[in-house]
């Protein structure tokens, strides 16, 4: 029968959507499947279809809890969940039936500590999918660090990925954060040993208008406490990446700053740009760094560092990169 995967669903007012991500995680090929449909307090009826699928399907467990955002439905799971392996889906998204059934058997041929497949980003009007590259790909943990830094073939969101138990451990995910998975899946890649990419496009990500990510305010700023934390981190254990993450921080400053400036009476008080300002301050590139980047990452650096309100208003009223 295999080992058991525990597959963890937090749930939020996703009713026109549950019935389709349940049903391709019910219908996997892959059959020893713990499934734990976490109800966040959900004001719509999903609370009610998760426990109707429950009498249904033995292997579901539902969870009915205080509303607590994303990262604590998420925890709640993590908390009860008995299997070897464990994933992550969104409420909203749904994956191939045959998803889990190919993920075990990329971890077992190349003896993995987790596996991330590709994706489909699925709009109103068409699907597009993340990567590329059509071959498996093997990383150590350094290799995959540096994927995740430059959002390559191993991002930070957690959803199109199977992880071994042990890599887990004891991690949770920061409650009240927007951004979750940036504070959680680097400290994953930085146990495992091996991390494997596989190319099929297993995970269907649902594109929405309403959805938290689909609009901008100063709670996305969450992104760059958890890229400053990642810096923090890198420069003590992978230290020979540090230029690349300082990259990505300067990176994330400036387009969130330009975020800003584009959605005009978010920031009354400032309160957002004195921080993304003090962020970029902090960070400091050597001579030596310069070396590494292109011409055109050198004059960002150089010209936000004078100036991250004159460099961002000038990228947003002339549209250059």
């Amino acid at each position: 029968m295999g080992d058991k995967i525990s597959v963890i669903v937090p749930i939020y007012n996703v009713e026109p959507y549950l019935r389709k991500c349940i049903d391709s995680i019910i219908n996997q090929t892959y059959k020893n499947l713990e499934i734990i449909l976490v109800d966040d307090e959900s004001p719509d009826n999903c609370g009610q279809i998760c426990d109707d699928y429950a009498k249904k399907d033995t292997r579901i467990k539902v969870i009915h809890k205080k509303n607590g955002g994303l990262s604590d439905a998420r925890n709640a799971g993590l908390e009860v969940c008995t299997g070897d392996y464990i994933s992550f889906v969104d409420s909203d998204d749904w994956i191939e039936l045959n998803a889990y059934e190919i993920m075990m058997k990329s971890m077992n041929e190349y003896n993995a500590d987790m596996v991330v497949s590709n994706i489909n980003y699925v709009y109103k009007d068409k699907v597009e999918s993340k990567y590329s590259e059509d071959k498996i790909r093997c990383f150590n943990k350094e290799e995959a660090m540096k994927e995740l830094i430059k959002d390559g073939l191993v991002q930070a969101v957690v959803w199109n990925k199977l992880y071994k138990r042990e890599f887990i451990d004891n991690l949770r995910f920061k409650v009240g954060k927007l951004n979750e998975d940036e504070f959680f899946t680097y400290k994953i890649c930085a146990k495992a040993e091996r991390i494997v990419y596989t190319p099929e496009a297993l995970y269907q990500y649902r594109q929405r208008e309403d959805s938290i990510m689909g609009t901008y305010s100063l709670k996305r700023l969450d992104s760059v406490d958890a890229i400053y934390e990642r810096l923090q981190f890198i420069k003590n254990k992978f230290p020979s990446l540090y230029k690349y993450e300082k990259l990505t921080l300067c990176n994330t400053c400036i387009y969130n700053y330009q975020m800003i400036l584009k959605n005009h009476n978010i920031d009354p008080d400032n309160i957002g740009r004195n921080k993304l300002k003090v962020y970029r301050k902090n960070i400091e590139f050597t001579f030596k760094d310069l070396e590494y980047y292109t011409l055109k990452d050198r004059i960002k650096i150089i010209l936000s560092s004078i100036s991250l309100d004159f460099y961002c208003k000038f990228k947003n009223k002339t549209r250059w990169d």
